[in-house]
């Protein structure tokens, strides 16, 4: 590949990467780039439908996770459906309120084919009152794709037993 100033393992990492492409996969490749580029994002809930649609997450006790529930809104729309027939891939997290104050928190996405079988996507911390993270309000995500056919879940831990938040996920399907 020639000589780069790049870090040791970046420029390796890289190299190894390269050699693994197969040309036949290069189109589906610039597909998905292009897809990832540019695309039309979409709330869940569809706050755009029904401002007052929430979803709601619920701690576990003792500093844990509460259990692995499929996201569901208010109205019982599921995001799960939309990953049924065509996957999706998350952008971003926003929490739209808690019912606890100056406590830490954690939420888990992922998909499985049940709660008992999940594979976490990504973990998104902040805080409320006196410890809010700066910019915590959304977070942009990079995590895997959701493929298609699988249920989405999410779990919360605080530091308070029992706690709730309220998320909007934004999201593209594929």
């Amino acid at each position: 590949m020639g000589t780069h100033n790049y870090p040791g393992s970046l420029l390796a990492a890289t190299e190894a990467r390269l050699a693994e492409l197969d040309a036949a996969n290069i189109p589906a490749d610039v597909d998905e780039l292009k897809l990832e580029a540019s695309h039309e994002s979409r709330l869940f809930p569809d706050l755009t439908a029904d401002i007052d649609l929430t979803c709601i997450l619920t701690a576990g006790t003792g500093k844990a996770f509460g259990a692995w529930t499929e996201l569901e809104d208010s109205s019982e729309n599921k995001l799960s459906t939309i990953a049924a027939s065509s996957g999706l891939h998350v952008s971003a997290l926003r929490v739209r309120d808690t019912d606890e104050t100056n406590v830490l928190y954690v939420i888990e996405i992922g998909y499985g084919p049940d709660a008992e079988h999940v594979t976490v996507i990504g973990p998104h911390d902040f805080g409320s009152g006196d410890k809010k993270i700066d910019s915590d309000e959304q977070v942009r995500v990079r995590p895997p794709s959701i493929p298609k056919g699988q249920k989405v879940y999410g779990r919360l831990k605080c530091e308070t037993d029992g706690a709730i938040v309220t998320i909007v996920v934004r999201y593209h399907p594929h």
